[in-house]
C-alpha cells in the first residue's frame, strides 16, 4: 500500500452533519464537516487513551471531541481544550498533545484524502470533463471487495478476461478470443489504453444501441490519483457521439480488503426510469470481476511483479505498466512495508501526516513504517519481459483446443444475468423506483433455479406467488373488485373555506403524491405553505403547480430543498418558513423511503437503515424542531399547534417484503404518542395519519405495469375506491390543523377507506 495517494475516502452525500468513521490503508480515521461544510480528516484514534473520536461530538466551532473524556480536536489535528482542566493551555496541561490531520479537497461529488506527508508531491486529481456537463446523467455504486486492491485492480486491467470472463467477444477477429492490437501509453500520472472493435451488442434494449457490425472505441485511462480507472465506449458505434463512461475509485481498506467505488456516466435514454438498468448493466461486469478477485490467491498482493512469474503479451501489457507506476512510488519512499506492520489488534496504525513533517518529534503513535528505497531489492518491471509473439510463427491450427464442455457454462455466468427482450420490457413498464426490486428478485430466483435467464415466464411466476399463487386469466375472466372514482362533490368540507387563513403549514415530501394534495388543500384554506423535498428541480415545477392548483399569489406558498435525514436542514427548514411568514403553526413529517422490498434474511443493512433514518429519524428530527419553534413563540396550554406524523395501513394489514418499513412506521406512531404525552399540556397536539393505498402517480404507474397487484389492493379497500390526495389526505390533515380538533391528540386516524377492517 502507498502513501502521497488520493484516496476517495467517501461519497459527499454520505457525510452530513455526523461524523464518519473510515478505514484506509489499515488506518482509523474520521471524515467530518465543519459549520460551512468545509470537510476535514483526522486520525479517528484519540492520541490520549485511544477512544474513536467519531463517536464523539461534534461542535460547532468545527472541533470534535472525544467521547472519552472529552478533548477536542480542529481540523488541523490540533487539541484545542482539555474539558477538565479548561482554565488552562492545552499544552501546559497535556504537552505534544495533537493529532494527525490530512490534506482534503471535495469534488466531483466525492471526498478526496491525501493519505500521505507531502499532498504537494501526489498526484493531482484528474478532471472529470462529465460532471458539468448537463448532457451526461450518471448513478453511483459502492460496496468491498473481500480481495486486495491490487488483485481488485487486476480483474479489469487487460482486454482478454473480456470474453473469458464477461463473454464480450471481439467479433471480426479469427480467435475471438484474441484482443485485437492496442497501444498502451504511460503518462506521468497514470497510462492510457486505446481499442477498437466489433462487439455484439448485448442483450435486450441494449441491442438497439448500435447496428450490428459498427465498430466500437474502447478507451481505457488509469489515474494514480484514486488509483481510478475511467472506462469509455462509443456504445452507439464511432461517429454516434453516445458514450458509456464509468471510473472506478480503487480505496484499500487494509491488506486483504478494498472499497469499490462506481460512477456510471451516459449521455443517451436520458429518463429517469433507465438509470435501474444502465446500473443493473455496468454492475453486471463489476460483480464478475468481483467474484474473480475474490476467488484469488494469495489472499495479500505482492509488494511486486513476482520477478519469476509468467508474463504474455494480450494478457499482461496493461498490468506491467501499472506495476511500473506502483515502483514509481517504491522509489520515492512512499511504499508502506507491510513486513513490519503490527497486527491491528495490538498496535495503533497510523499513516504520516504533514503535521509530523513540521513536528518530526513527541507523537504519541508511531507512523507506519515505509520501504526506504535503499532497501529495495525486487527487480525492476522494465528488467521483465513477455513473449514477443507477434515475431514468433503459430504451429498450431486455428481451431486446435476447441472442444465440448463437460459441464455448459455460459462465459456470463459468473455473478451475471441476462434477460430476454420481453421480460426486460415487462421491467421497464413498471415505475422506476420498483425497477431495482424486480431485477433483484428475478436473478435471485433465475439462480436458484440454477438458470442465467431471466424468462418473461419466470417474471410472470413471480408476480402471480406475489399474488398469493393466482395467476391472472388471460381471457379477464377472474373475478375482480368494483372499483369507482370518488364522486365529486359541491362545497368544500370546512364550513368556511378560509379557516386555516394566517396558519403556517411545513409538508415534507410535498411535491408530489399524498404530500402534494394535502400541502395544496391546505393552501385552498388560506394556510401559507412550504414544500420539502431533496431535489429542487422537481421542487420548483411542483410549486409552479401548486400555485396553479390553489389560484394564489406565489407569495402564499413556497419551496425548500431539504434533505430530512439532517438535523440541519430540519432547523433550516423551520427557520425558512418563520422568517418568511413570521411563525410557524404546523408541520406534516410526510417523506417516505420504503425501502428495498426484500424478505428480511436478504434485506441490506444499508437499506433497513436507510429506512430507519428516513422514516424514523426523519420524523423525529421534524418534530424537534417545530415543537422548539412553538416553544419560542410561547405555546401554552389552550393554544392549537399540530404536528402530524403519516403511518402505514401495511402495519395494520402486513405484507411480504416490508418488514423495514412496517417498523419503522409502527416506530413512528410511538413517537407520536410519546411526544403527545410531553406536549399537549403546552398547547402542541400531536397525531398520526395512517393511510390505505391512494391514487398518486407512482402507485398509478405500479398498478398499470402490475395489474394483479391493483386488483390484491383493490379487494383490500372496502369503499369501492381508492384514496384522492387533496380530498382524503387533504382534508384530514386540514380537519388536524383546524380548531375544529383540538380535543385529538396522541392518536392514530385511520383514511384508508376500510382497508384495515
Amino acid at each position: 500500500m502507498y502513501i502521497n495517494v488520493w484516496y476517495v475516502a467517501a461519497f459527499s452525500k454520505d457525510l452530513t452533519n455526523e461524523p464518519v468513521k473510515v478505514r484506509m490503508l489499515g488506518a482509523d480515521l474520521v471524515l467530518f464537516r465543519e459549520m460551512d461544510g468545509t470537510v476535514r480528516c483526522i486520525s479517528n484514534v484519540c492520541p490520549h487513551r485511544g477512544s474513536s473520536l467519531a463517536e464523539g461530538c461534534l461542535y460547532k466551532d468545527g472541533t470534535l471531541a472525544c467521547p472519552f473524556h472529552g478533548y477536542r480536536f480542529n481540523g488541523q489535528g490540533e487539541c484545542t481544550l482539555v474539558p477538565s482542566r479548561r482554565d488552562h493551555e492545552v499544552q501546559v496541561v497535556a504537552p505534544g498533545m495533537r493529532t494527525d490531520a490530512y490534506a482534503v479537497v471535495e469534488k466531483y461529488g466525492a471526498i478526496w484524502v491525501c493519505l500521505g506527508d507531502d499532498p504537494d508531491a501526489a498526484s493531482p486529481i484528474f478532471d472529470m470533463p462529465e460532471w458539468d456537463n448537463d448532457n451526461f446523467r450518471f448513478t453511483t455504486n459502492e460496496e468491498i471487495w473481500e480481495a486486495d486492491y491490487h488483485t481488485s485492480k487486476f480483474t479489469n486491467l487487460d482486454y482478454v478476461h473480456l470474453p473469458v470472463v464477461h463473454g464480450i467477444l471481439f467479433q471480426g477477429n479469427e480467435n475471438p478470443i484474441q484482443a485485437p492490437e492496442h497501444h498502451v501509453t504511460a503518462t506521468e500520472h497514470g497510462f492510457q489504453s486505446v481499442m477498437q472493435v466489433n462487439s455484439a451488442p448485448s442483450e435486450g434494449v441494449w441491442q438497439e444501441m448500435r447496428e450490428k457490425d459498427a465498430k466500437v472505441e474502447s478507451i481505457m485511462k488509469y489515474f494514480v490519483a484514486g488509483f481510478t480507472l475511467r472506462g469509455q465506449v462509443e456504445i452507439g458505434g464511432i461517429g454516434s457521439n453516445e458514450f458509456n463512461i464509468f471510473y472506478e475509485f480503487t480505496t484499500p481498506i487494509d491488506e486483504h480488503r478494498t472499497m469499490m467505488r462506481h460512477m456510471f456516466f451516459r449521455n443517451y435514454r436520458m429518463e429517469d426510469d433507465f438509470d435501474t438498468e444502465h446500473t443493473r448493466r455496468n454492475l453486471q461486469n463489476v460483480h464478475q470481476d468481483k467474484a474473480l478477485a475474490e476467488s484469488q490467491r494469495p489472499k495479500v498482493a505482492p509488494t511486486g511483479p513476482d520477478p519469476n512469474g509468467v508474463y504474455t503479451h494480450d494478457e499482461d501489457k496493461i498490468m506491467l505498466t501499472y506495476w511500473g507506476l506502483m515502483e514509481n512510488m517504491r522509489n520515492n519512499g512512499w511504499q508502506i512495508d507491510r513486513s513490519k506492520l503490527q497486527d491491528p489488534d495490538q498496535a495503533v496504525r497510523i499513516i504520516p501526516s504533514p503535521n509530523r513533517k513540521a513536528m518530526p518529534d513527541g507523537w504519541v503513535y508511531e507512523a507506519m513504517p515505509l520501504i526506504h528505497p535503499s532497501a529495495i531489492t525486487e527487480p525492476s518491471v522494465s528488467d521483465l519481459h513477455f513473449v514477443d509473439i507477434e515475431s514468433i510463427e503459430p504451429t498450431r491450427s486455428k481451431d486446435y483446443g476447441k472442444s465440448e464442455p463437460v459441464v455448459p457454462r455460459d462465459a456470463k455466468s459468473n455473478a451475471t444475468m441476462e434477460w430476454e427482450a420481453e421480460a426486460l420490457a415487462r421491467v421497464e413498464k413498471a415505475p422506476g423506483f420498483i425497477q431495482p426490486m424486480i431485477i433483484k428478485n428475478a436473478e435471485k430466483a433465475a439462480k436458484e433455479s440454477g438458470s442465467n435467464l431471466v424468462t418473461l415466464k419466470l417474471l410472470e411466476e413471480l408476480q402471480a406467488k406475489q399474488n398469493g399463487g393466482a395467476v391472472p386469466s388471460s381471457d379477464g375472466s377472474a373475478p375482480k373488485p368494483k372499483m369507482v372514482k370518488r364522486k365529486e362533490t359541491k362545497g368544500l368540507g370546512m364550513a368556511n373555506n378560509k379557516e386555516l387563513d394566517g396558519k403556517v403549514v411545513i409538508v415534507t415530501g410535498g411535491t408530489m403524491g399524498i404530500g402534494f394534495g394535502m400541502a395544496t388543500r391546505l393552501a385552498k384554506y388560506g394556510a401559507k405553505v412550504v414544500i420539502a423535498s431533496r431535489h429542487s428541480d422537481t421542487g420548483e415545477a411542483a410549486l409552479t403547480r401548486l400555485t396553479d392548483a390553489v389560484g394564489c399569489d406565489a407569495g402564499y406558498v413556497a419551496y425548500f430543498q431539504m434533505d430530512i435525514t439532517r438535523e440541519a436542514d430540519n432547523e433550516n427548514v423551520v427557520k425558512f418558513a418563520v422568517d418568511k411568514y413570521g411563525r410557524l403553526d404546523a408541520i406534516i413529517n410526510n417523506a417516505v423511503f420504503p425501502g428495498d422490498f426484500q424478505l428480511l434474511a436478504d434485506e441490506s443493512l444499508e437499506s433497513f437503515e436507510q429506512v430507519m433514518r428516513t422514516n424514523v429519524t426523519g420524523t423525529y428530527l421534524g418534530m424537534r424542531f417545530a415543537i422548539k419553534q412553538f416553544l419560542a413563540q410561547g405555546a401554552e396550554t389552550g393554544d392549537n399547534y399540530s404536528i402530524i406524523n403519516i403511518s402505514s395501513g401495511a402495519t395494520r394489514d402486513t405484507g411480504m417484503r416490508m418488514a423495514p418499513y412496517i417498523a419503522s412506521k409502527l416506530a413512528v406512531e410511538g413517537l407520536t404518542q410519546a411526544a403527545a404525552l410531553e406536549y399537549s399540556r403546552q398547547g402542541i397536539r400531536i397525531n398520526t395519519l395512517l393511510f390505505g393505498v391512494f391514487e398518486t402517480e407512482k402507485a398509478i404507474q405500479f398498478h398499470d405495469a402490475m395489474p394483479e397487484f391493483r386488483d390484491k389492493n383493490a379487494a383490500k379497500h372496502h369503499v369501492g375506491r381508492f384514496g384522492d390526495p387533496e380530498h382524503d389526505a387533504g382534508e384530514a390533515a386540514a380537519y388536524l390543523i383546524s380548531e375544529r380538533s383540538t380535543f385529538i391528540s396522541g392518536t392514530t386516524m385511520h383514511i384508508d377507506g376500510g382497508m384495515c377492517l
